[in-house]
């Protein structure tokens, strides 16, 4: 820093920038973030569930494919999508009750003719 005399003629301003205020403020932060820090790093143990969990349980979740009924203008019945084999109502009863037993949440897609 340049220090002049104070009897000197010279009115200019001091064009030196003055660091104090600025090394006080960095010393406060760092004292801040001293302190602060290791709250911010506490943590809480936890059991998290692993990516196997999961995937074995959304497959679980995951809806089998469709029991597929067709009903065409005439009123004939397909079963699967199976478009050459009609069936009669009563073996598309029969094999909604089979269905059924195999498991009781079985989807079925129904397909009809306006």
């Amino acid at each position: 820093m340049a220090f002049g005399s104070m009897n000197s003629g010279d009115d200019a301003p001091m064009s030196d920038i003055n660091v104090t205020p600025l090394v006080d403020v960095m010393l406060v932060l760092l004292i801040v973030f001293m302190i602060t820090m290791p709250v911010l790093t506490h943590s809480i143990p936890l059991e998290l569930p692993s990516a196997s969990e999961n995937a074995a349980k959304q497959k679980e979740k995951q809806p089998k494919d469709p029991l597929r009924l067709t009903i065409d203008a005439n009123g004939s019945y397909y079963i699967d999508g199976d478009s050459a084999t009609k069936a009669d109502i009563n073996a598309v009863i029969s094999r909604l009750k089979t269905e059924k037993q195999k498991n009781a949440n079985t989807i079925i897609a129904i397909s009809a003719d306006k």
